[in-house]
C-alpha cells in the first residue's frame, strides 16, 4: 500500500485548523478536566471546561481512501510535526478550530491554550492517562466555552481532535522507489 508522507510547504500556512471529531485519525481520545484530573466525561467542574488530547502522532500511519488513488496511508514524521507546530505558533493559529472538518466555519468559544510536543531528551512527556507516543507527538489542552461543543465533548459525540491544512505529498518506501525505476524508463 502506498506510503505518504506530508508536510507543510512553508511557515506561512495560515489554512490551518484543528477539528473536534467523533472518529480521530489519531485513534487517541481526549480527556475533560476538573480540579482534580478524572479519566471520564463525568462530573466535570463547568468552570474548568478543558478538553485535552493529540493532535498528531509522530509516525503513526493513518488510512487514506480516495477514488483517484484507492486505499493508501499517510504519516507525519516527527519533522513535519516541527514544521506545523513551529507555523501554529508562528502566525497565532489557536483559535482556527471548528467541527468535523467544516473548513472555515470556526468554533466560536474554543482555542488552544497550551500545546506542546513530546521531547524525551528534554522530559517532557504525555500527560498522566495518556499513552506515550512517538517524541515529536502533538497535544495540546483547548478551553472550550462554547456550551454545544462542550457537551458534545463530554457525551462522546466528540472524542478527539483532527487537523487540516494543505500538505505537501512525499511518496515513501517501495512505491516511491517504483515511480522513480519507472520514471528512469521513459
Amino acid at each position: 500500500m502506498e506510503l505518504i508522507k506530508l508536510t507543510l510547504p512553508d511557515l506561512s500556512q495560515v489554512d490551518f485548523q484543528i477539528a473536534f471529531v467523533n472518529d480521530p485519525a489519531t485513534e487517541s481520545t481526549f480527556q475533560a478536566f476538573q480540579k482534580t484530573v478524572t479519566h471520564k466525561f463525568v462530573e466535570v467542574d463547568k468552570a474548568q471546561r478543558k478538553v485535552m488530547g493529540y493532535f498528531m502522532i509522530a509516525d503513526k500511519e493513518i488510512p487514506r481512501w480516495d477514488a483517484q488513488r484507492g486505499a493508501y496511508k499517510v504519516i507525519f514524521p516527527k519533522e513535519s510535526i516541527d514544521i506545523i507546530v513551529k507555523n501554529f505558533s508562528i502566525n497565532g493559529l489557536n483559535r482556527n478550530m471548528n467541527e468535523m472538518h467544516q473548513t472555515n466555519q470556526f468554533a466560536k468559544g474554543t482555542y488552544v491554550l497550551n500545546h506542546w510536543q513530546l521531547n524525551s531528551k528534554l522530559g517532557i512527556g504525555a500527560p498522566s492517562g495518556f499513552k506515550t507516543e512517538a517524541d515529536g507527538s502533538w497535544i495540546g489542552m483547548v478551553q472550550c466555552d462554547n456550551d454545544e461543543i462542550y457537551q458534545k465533548c463530554l457525551d462522546g459525540t466528540y472524542t478527539g481532535f483532527s487537523i487540516e491544512s494543505m500538505f505537501i505529498e512525499e511518496k515513501l518506501g517501495a512505491m516511491a522507489e517504483l515511480d522513480a525505476f519507472l520514471k528512469g524508463l521513459m
